[in-house]
């Protein structure tokens, strides 16, 4: 093999993926501090709320896109998803408008008008963070790992570029903050319609049938954004400003194993959905023993680091989210075997039994939030996203149909999953 050759094959290695995302998350913990420092418990509340609802609007919005445009690119067929996909996403503008005018005077009618109006213009393009995901879609699912890569990671280093130069003149605000996030996501948008080189023109999938199709996948897809951040954007009149600061903080760093997830999610989709029979029954086995061995180790290491790291990193003044960071850490261990499982559904086709599975931990997961965050705080959020993240993993394996026995770990898993983060097999 050519060096060339070898050297293109190296980035585009599902190990690049890992590598990426943390890679983003080291960017987002550079940034994060000079954040919290600027803003204080209660800005880091304010933001972490119209951030959340800025990240799954686009959800909301995509209708199952993504995961639709990416079933197809993983048996080659690109072109006219694309191309529908897009078309669909200029039409989505009118109700994230609406909907960014809508959410903004909700969360912040007590807050002073030029916010009120920024946040409205940032949640408002969401379309934009779409057009980057349906692409990133096409990427994984042509194996163009290295491409994913860069999309990764380029949110989060032009966003702290914005962020140190605010900071370094102080103009770090709760509003400055939100436009260096909408900014990132746009600069993403036109990278990835440059690594994804499809024409205007061509032949287009059919609109109605593609929605048709990508409905089934779009309550999973919901659910598992809203699941993640619906308790950030809901924190904010629950908890108050100061208690949904220090939560914020705690799913931050609580979140960090996701990374792990979501690289393996992309090395078990393609080879579940290109199997069949025993052959898939094993490779799904597989990836729910590998993903929670993954999650189980990166969530047990960041916990022996958090005591410390809260503190030092974010300011004494969030020493108290270190407690509710542990108490998530439990739940993002079994998140990111979750997080798989349903990529795994996704694969085969089941697509309701990933959105029930989806459903159930948000319920859960809120109701939760609903009884102990008015008495525990910030803890009892972290405590209700825990069990919301145990009852939605284990609605995923049901839906699978696993049989017990497979998911008795190996001890080849271990080298099973080294052998996925860097090669994919």
């Amino acid at each position: 093999m050519s060096a060339p050759r070898a050297a293109r094959n190296r980035w585009n290695a599902p190990g690049v993926l890992i590598l990426s995302r943390l890679a983003a998350v080291a960017l987002g913990f550079v940034s994060a501090p000079l954040v919290a420092r600027a803003l204080g418990p209660d800005g880091r509340g304010v933001l972490a709320a119209v951030l959340a609802a800025a990240f799954i609007l686009p959800i909301v919005l995509g209708l199952g896109l993504p995961v639709e445009v990416r079933r197809k690119a993983s048996v080659g067929i690109i072109g006219p998803e694309l191309r529908a996909a897009r078309d669909l996403l200029w039409m989505a503008f009118v109700p994230s408008t609406a909907a960014g005018i809508a959410i903004a005077v909700a969360l912040l009618h007590n807050q002073d008008q030029s916010l009120l109006v920024t946040a409205a213009v940032c949640i408002a393009l969401a379309p934009a963070s779409l057009w980057w995901m349906i692409d990133t879609g096409v990427l994984i699912g042509r194996g163009s790992y290295g491409s994913v890569a860069i999309l990764q990671v380029l949110p989060p280093l032009f966003t702290l570029f914005v962020v140190t130069v605010l900071f370094a003149v102080g103009q770090l605000t709760v509003g400055s903050a939100l436009i260096a996030s909408t900014s990132g996501q746009i600069a993403n948008s036109v990278v990835s319609t440059l690594l994804v080189r499809v024409g205007f023109r061509g032949k287009r999938r059919a609109r109605f049938e593609m929605l048709r199709t990508s409905l089934k996948y779009w309550g999973n897809a919901v659910a598992d954004a809203v699941t993640n951040r619906l308790d950030q954007v809901i924190a904010l009149p629950i908890l108050g400003a100061y208690q949904a600061g220090l939560y914020s903080v705690a799913v931050t760093i609580g979140g960090l194993p996701a990374a792990v997830g979501q690289s393996l999610g992309g090395t078990f989709f393609r080879s579940i959905a290109t199997t069949e029979g025993e052959a898939r029954r094993h490779e799904v086995a597989l990836a729910i023993r590998v993903s929670l061995l993954a999650g189980v180790l990166a969530a047990g290491l960041i916990a022996l680091l958090a005591p410390w790291g809260v503190p030092f990193v974010f300011g004494a003044e969030f020493t108290d989210s270190t407690l509710p960071t542990l108490l998530y850490l439990i739940g993002s261990a079994l998140g990111v075997g979750g997080y798989v499982a349903s990529l795994a559904l996704a694969a085969i086709g089941f697509g309701w039994r990933m959105t029930l599975a989806q459903m159930i931990g948000l319920a859960v997961g809120l109701v939760g939030l609903l009884s102990l965050g008015p008495f525990l705080g910030a803890d009892g959020a972290a405590i209700a996203s825990t069990v919301g993240f145990a009852a939605a993993a284990i609605g995923m394996v049901l839906g699978l149909k696993v049989r017990l026995v497979d998911l008795i770990p190996r001890l080849a898993d271990g080298r099973t999953l080294v052998a996925r983060l860097r090669h994919g097999v």
